[in-house]
């Protein structure tokens, strides 16, 4: 099981890795070792910061930056770090340094700055399509960030956003808090948006899902029945599952072959005996849709006129 190695110029090395799924580099990064026994820093009024929050963001205040600058000073590195957990996962890190939501935000702020600019220069045609596929709860991307920012600017270039909604039968939807229908609220001004939407959700009342794609500037969507369903026990999607099959040796549904199948993890016992918090464990690491998002990709990727063709096939909604 592959761990943190620190290296002597403290820089992340690359070495191979058992179980890294198909079509994937067999090389996994490893980066210094937090120090032991680290605990994320202590906030003010002394609460720790709650994790799965906007990272990036709190990295960009100043406070935050005289942290990771004081985190340089002997016997302060834990300040260095935002969060701090064992590391079992050979696909992504745990731990995640200060200075790395630094540079994410810094990053962030360019795009969104050069978007700006070729709006003022009325450029913005010539940006190409694009496709994002996203859970509509997600701790790491607010969704509605892609409604706006960026979505909102790729007016009439043919780019699509899909959306896997939560679990919305009926027997579920009792337990989901009020952010899972943050971003339904949104699509409910699909009609005014410039780009394709499709929302991938419950058919009825049953665990059945279908995709229901709305056209650029449409009201009524196409349904396609998708013949798939929600897996038992599943109530949403999340930011790491998007891109992983069921099938997967390490983030899969089954046991796997890799030596940690974290995907099919059930961890039962005593709370506060875990050095891992349990939202991690129990994070979803599949896509039971990736059949689905396999498809839609492909269909991307094609030229414009046999895209065309092929959502003709789909059938006209009730809106």
């Amino acid at each position: 099981m592959p761990g943190a190695t620190p290296c002597a110029s403290g820089r992340p090395r690359w070495r191979s890795a058992r179980g890294t799924g198909r079509g994937r580099s067999s090389a996994t990064r490893t980066a210094p070792r937090p120090p032991s026994t680290a605990r994320a820093p202590r906030g003010r009024g002394g609460a720790r910061r709650r994790r799965g929050g906007p990272r990036a963001a709190s990295a960009s205040r100043p406070p935050a930056r005289w942290q990771e600058r004081a985190a340089r000073l002997p016997g302060l590195e834990k300040l260095g770090w935002t969060d701090l957990l064992p590391e079992y996962d050979p696909y992504k890190y745990n731990s995640f340094p200060l200075h790395a939501a630094a540079e994410i935000h810094r990053l962030t702020a360019e795009v969104e700055a050069a978007l700006a600019r070729l709006a003022r220069a009325g450029r913005l045609g010539e940006l190409p399509p694009a496709l994002a596929l996203q859970s509509v709860v997600d701790a790491t991307v607010p969704p509605a960030a892609s409604l706006e920012r960026v979505y909102g600017r790729l007016s009439g270039n043919g780019s699509e956003l899909v959306l896997f909604d939560v679990n919305r039968r009926a027997a579920a939807l009792g337990f989901l808090s009020a952010r899972a229908a943050a971003l339904l609220a949104e699509a409910r001004r699909i009609g005014s948006l410039p780009f394709a939407v499709t929302l991938v959700t419950n058919a009825g009342e049953e665990s059945e899902v279908e995709a229901r794609t709305w056209a650029a500037h449409a009201t009524a969507p196409q349904v396609e029945p998708l013949g798939l369903a929600w897996p038992p026990g599943l109530y949403s999607l999340s930011h790491v599952a998007i891109p992983f099959p069921p099938d997967d040796p390490v983030y899969g549904a089954g046991p796997g072959d890799g030596a940690f199948p974290i995907g099919g993890l059930e961890p039962r016992g005593e709370r506060g005996a875990l050095a891992v918090p349990l939202d991690l464990l129990l994070r979803l690491r599949y896509n039971p849709f990736h059949a689905y998002l396999e498809r839609r990709v492909l269909r991307f990727l094609e030229p414009a006129g046999r895209r065309s063709d092929a959502a003709a096939g789909s059938r006209p909604g009730s809106g």
